[in-house]
């Protein structure tokens, strides 16, 4: 589970490592999505 979601971000961090704006979005909704998961 854990590793998925792990893969999950790395593929949005590579699509998103041109554009530092687009970076910081995902890096924000990445820690959201991180905490939901937490939740769990």
């Amino acid at each position: 589970m854990f590793n998925s979601h792990l893969k999950f971000h790395i593929c949005f961090y590579n699509q998103s490592i041109l554009d530092p704006t687009i970076f910081i979005g995902i890096l924000a909704a990445s820690l959201f999505t991180c905490s939901l998961y937490d939740a769990k």
